[in-house]
């Protein structure tokens, strides 16, 4: 049987609800679900269990020995709690006979039977992960801080595939757990932390795997235009990373994927969350990446219509020397 583990507590048990649900629906084999948690009401597990059983699958809950964390760093600004640390301590918390498990976020939907990423053979190489956004690192502090060099790529931990028995024998659990508890200024929590302990050993997968919401596809790093093609068309997984989450009270693209299936939940009936940041900077934004996808996708013919817009625009406002200047 397949494994794949998840993080929750109570707080995101609807969302862990709502991307199992649609896991489930879309799979063609039974699965093993584990889910770490630090502590979880009866009635979050009991929604849980009722959502993974009615697929004829398995549940196990896993309760996370939180001293192992103690003293690992947070960011200052929207910090997060333990719980995004849970994943590093994959090894240790499942049982020895378990090799090889899928994690997933709980801010996902899956829209396709991913059977697939269990044939995967990862052989000699400690997980397979999808490359990041190409702004990460943030800066050159953050790449040092991370000892990736130049030509490094760094991954996203939403979505791992996890080889257990090379994280076993490298012993790379304490290693991870050294770097969560170094003093530094905190970019991303587990994640900076996986990708400096695996920085040689991961294995890269298709970003066609998972569909980054509200993303600009020029931060994507595509071989081919089939692939771009592929990863608009064939979604997968749709991980709604960014802000702005779908269950907030404010239009997001996709959105209505996670509404389909949080409808299908026990919590179906518990209002979406108010959104506290700007609505005015959110729209602006979602609007920005629209459009540059837009034309990110688009003939050429409309490429050189918008440089032309923008070459009169600034012909006119700046001059002619002022504008080549700019370019």
């Amino acid at each position: 049987m397949n494994h794949i583990v998840c993080c929750t507590d109570d707080k995101y048990a609807p969302y862990c609800g709502t991307m199992l649900f649609s896991l489930l629906s879309n799979s063609v084999g039974r699965y093993c679900i584990h889910i770490f948690i630090e502590t979880l009401t009866s009635n979050s597990i009991n929604n849980l269990t009722t959502i993974v059983s009615s697929f004829n699958s398995d549940m196990q809950f896993h309760k996370i020995d939180i001293s192992k964390l103690n003293d690992v760093k947070f960011r200052n600004e929207n910090p997060l709690s333990k719980a995004a640390y849970y994943r590093i301590l994959l090894a240790s918390t499942l049982e020895c006979t378990i090799d090889k498990v899928l994690y997933l976020d709980c801010d996902m939907v899956v829209l396709k039977d991913i059977s697939y990423l269990f044939e995967l053979n990862i052989e000699g190489y400690a997980l397979a992960a999808i490359k990041d956004v190409k702004r990460l690192p943030r800066n050159i502090e953050h790449r040092c801080q991370l000892s990736l060099a130049y030509g490094d790529d760094y991954f996203n931990s939403g979505l791992l595939i996890a080889n257990l028995k090379y994280w076993r024998e490298h012993n790379a659990e304490s290693q991870l757990i050294e770097f969560a508890k170094r003093s530094r200024f905190v970019y991303f929590h587990d994640q900076d932390a996986l990708n400096y302990v695996f920085k040689k050993t991961w294995f890269r997968l298709p970003p066609q795997c998972c569909f980054l919401n509200n993303c600009p596809y020029e931060l994507l790093d595509f071989c081919s235009k089939y692939d771009l093609e592929q990863y608009i068309k064939e979604r997968k997984i749709i991980h709604y990373a960014s802000i702005e989450k779908p269950w907030y009270d404010i239009f997001s693209p996709n959105k209505k994927y996670f509404l389909e299936y949080y409808k299908l939940t026990p919590w179906k009936d518990i209002p979406l969350l108010k959104f506290k940041s700007s609505l005015k900077i959110a729209y602006l934004g979602m609007l920005i990446t629209c459009i540059k996808n837009k034309i990110y996708v688009s003939p050429k013919i409309l490429k050189i219509l918008v440089d032309l817009f923008l070459y009169v625009f600034c012909l006119v406002s700046f001059g002619r020397y002022k504008y080549i200047r700019l370019r």
